[in-house]
């Protein structure tokens, strides 16, 4: 047997012994791994990699494979069909076992869960459609449906730090408990970096989506198992118990908190989870 041979024949016995084998338990983890996809709010994207994330703590401490695919940014259109294909793309041919909606992307979930019906939804500070409570905020909405005003709105940016705090402090107030206050200002210092960087067209996307999205019909065809996590001192995202996710999901448990639109969910709501991801 020449020494080439053998080279060959030896790696070949390598493979079959070892590598071969290795490859399907790590085939077969992945398989059995549970799938946890996150659709997050506007306008901070869930950072696969972050440290500090909450819900990227809960699902790893859980041993999830998680898919927090980034949203409002220009590889996709933010209409129906479009965020289904895109989500669907990131997936990789996964079906998700759990769906958590934060913010705008609690009104993506319904949409995206259309084509998951096995998954359970986890929906936070969301709602069936866009209906805040805050003054400033409903102005801005009812003024950038003019293309116009969305155009002198997103000069904005360029105004000084310091004006640009205030203002988005105006549109969207702390509400609830006034412990979380660090945080909150801690965000809009985020946010306000993360809206500088969307461009324009994202922009006017996002405000189309909020404006014209509504799934009370959709909801109500659903048969997902779902937990609502709903601040009592939400007015960005009030509950509506009139129509509201409790009212229009079939399989649903809802959960009131004390905390504003930046508090709804807490460390303390992961034995909520536990309950029901069990």
């Amino acid at each position: 047997m020449s020494t080439g041979f053998k080279f060959i024949f030896f790696n070949f016995l390598i493979f079959i012994y070892f590598i071969f084998p290795l490859n399907s338990i790590m085939a077969s983890n992945l398989k059995d791994q549970k799938t946890v996809l996150i659709l997050h709010g506007w306008p901070q994207p869930v950072e696969e990699n972050s440290s500090n994330n909450i819900f990227l703590e809960y699902f790893r401490q859980n041993n999830y494979n998680i898919v927090a695919p980034k949203l409002f940014i220009k590889e996709f259109k933010l209409t129906s069909e479009d965020s289904k294909k895109y989500i669907k793309e990131k997936l990789n041919e996964v079906k998700p076992d759990v769906i958590v909606g934060v913010d705008l992307g609690g009104i993506l979930t319904p949409i995206i869960a259309e084509d998951y019906p096995q998954a359970k939804l986890v929906l936070i500070a969301t709602n069936p459609k866009m209906k805040p409570e805050t003054k400033g905020l409903k102005t801005i909405l009812d003024l950038v449906k003019n293309k116009n005003y969305i155009q002198i709105l997103d000069r904005f940016k360029f105004l000084p730090q310091k004006i640009f705090f205030n203002f988005y402090q105006f549109i969207i107030p702390l509400t609830g408990n006034a412990n979380g206050r660090d945080k909150y200002l801690a965000d809009i210092k985020t946010n306000i970096n993360y809206i500088i960087a969307i461009p324009l067209s994202e922009e006017s996307e996002v405000v189309k989506f909020v404006t014209t999205t509504d799934n009370t019909e959709l909801l109500k065809t659903l048969n997902n198992k779902a937990i609502v996590f709903s601040g009592k001192n939400d007015l960005l995202m009030p509950n509506d118990n009139d129509n509201g996710f409790k009212k229009l999901l079939k399989n649903s448990l809802l959960i009131e908190t004390d905390g504003g639109h930046f508090g709804v969910f807490t460390k303390n709501n992961f034995s909520d989870l536990n309950a029901f991801l069990d």
